[in-house]
């Protein structure tokens, strides 16, 4: 589960332009990582701190967290 603080930034993006199909800023980054990684699988921490710095270099104040066990931070995020 990804959670965002109440003191950091959410934005919603329409990148089709239609206002019914919005989605958060966050899972536009994710959906972003994921094209760009191919389907090699890739880890939760990596794909949180990729998220993380795509977020920041777009000017976002919000800091996603990925909540796991120690054992699962480096499993793949999807299977």
């Amino acid at each position: 589960m990804s959670r965002r603080q109440t003191d950091e930034t959410f934005v919603d993006v329409c990148p089709t332009g239609d206002r019914n199909k919005a989605y958060g800023e966050f899972s536009n980054v994710i959906q972003t990582i994921l094209e760009q990684h191919g389907k090699a699988p890739i880890g939760n921490r990596k794909l949180v701190l990729g998220a993380r710095k795509l977020l920041l270099e777009q000017g976002y104040s919000q800091h996603p967290c990925l909540y796991s066990s120690d054992m699962n931070v480096d499993a793949p995020f999807l299977h």
